[in-house]
């Protein structure tokens, strides 16, 4: 047989024409219906990673009630939400579809104590995880004013942060996660003590303990860590001869070391939104010092770069009250006791 008559034979003739139409028809179905299980398996094993949470608003035991709206509590839950969601493994519901269902199933804060109605809530909001707390302590005590700027004294408030939150697991209605967390704080700040505090005095200390409850709740879920953001720390007193800079490293949960170098800061104005509340402070570039050694509750350091103030072109002096922040990436792994 001649090739052309093989080839009208088995090509041009209907049977073999279909035979290979069926053929290359099948390969195209195949290989679409790999394409698409490949992408499900992509897309299950991405839901598999990040972890869905709910967090309610922290009820205030404390004797401290904000006379302007009293709700701490949701201050609190707000900023535990954002630390959370420092982590790209972790995706927060929204708090008012929480309030949403509570309201519908006649529910308070208290009510979420029971892991079964937690879990209950949980489910209706398809969340993998539920976490609940309460506020014990908020409180401060001022020092006397360093300076007095228009009638408003300056100085140093000893802040005092007692949390406590628990995580539900919303499947098997376990507590997963129980931490108390205290911190305290010296921060510059307006004085008052208790009765004159605001939420700029309390938010330094409030903040720290919520990034701590944050690391556990990554912990317990479990998820990756993220990098993790350094403490502040007080400059206690400075040498005059030696130049030496003392740091107070009291409580602190983190690996001070020999070596690492930390940047100083001070205290500048505060700055105020526009119907004259405080919402912040400025922090002012002092210089860079390296810790030379480490007792359990002071970090002794040398000075290594000073920067220069901007208006007098004078180098700044390192001082008692100013702060010290590590560098970027020198606390990248939490202490395994954080939060103890």
């Amino acid at each position: 047989m001649s090739i052309a008559a093989h080839f009208f034979g088995h090509v041009v003739w209907p049977g073999g024409f279909m035979r290979i139409f069926r053929k290359f028809k099948l390969q195209q179905i195949c290989k679409a219906v790999i394409l698409g299980l490949t992408a499900l398996l992509c897309a299950a094993l991405h839901a598999d990673d990040v972890k869905r949470l709910s967090i309610a608003p922290l009820e205030n035991k404390s004797r401290y009630r904000d006379v302007r709206d009293n709700m701490i509590g949701d201050r609190f839950a707000e900023t535990l939400t954002s630390k959370v969601m420092e982590n790209k493994h972790c995706e927060i519901v929204d708090r008012s579809h929480l309030e949403k269902v509570m309201k519908q199933q006649a529910l308070d804060l208290s009510g979420l104590v029971d892991p079964s109605t937690a879990a209950k809530v949980g489910k209706i909001l398809g969340v993998s995880h539920l976490v609940i707390g309460s506020i014990h302590e908020v409180s401060a005590v001022s020092s006397s004013p360093i300076l007095s700027r228009g009638g408003l004294g300056l100085g140093m408030v000893t802040c005092r942060v007692n949390l406590n939150v628990k995580m539900i697991n919303v499947q098997t209605a376990k507590i997963e996660l129980s931490k108390e967390v205290k911190v305290t704080k010296r921060i510059p700040a307006l004085q008052g003590g208790l009765e004159g505090l605001t939420s700029n005095d309390y938010s330094t200390a409030a903040s720290e303990a919520l990034y701590k409850i944050a690391i556990e709740i990554w912990k317990a879920i479990p998820v990756p860590m993220p990098p993790i953001v350094s403490p502040q720390y007080v400059v206690l007193e400075v040498d005059p001869k030696t130049k030496e800079v003392f740091l107070d490293i009291e409580g602190s949960e983190f690996d001070v070391k020999k070596g690492q170098k930390f940047d100083v800061f001070r205290a500048g104005g505060f700055v105020r939104n526009k119907e004259g509340d405080i919402k912040g402070q400025k922090k002012i570039p002092i210089g860079e010092v390296k810790i030379t050694s480490v007792e359990d509750s002071m970090a002794c350091c040398k000075i290594t770069h000073i920067e220069k103030d901007p208006e007098t072109k004078e180098k700044h002096e390192i001082r008692q009250e100013d702060f010290a922040r590590a560098k970027k990436g020198i606390f990248d792994k939490a202490k395994e006791t954080i939060g103890d």
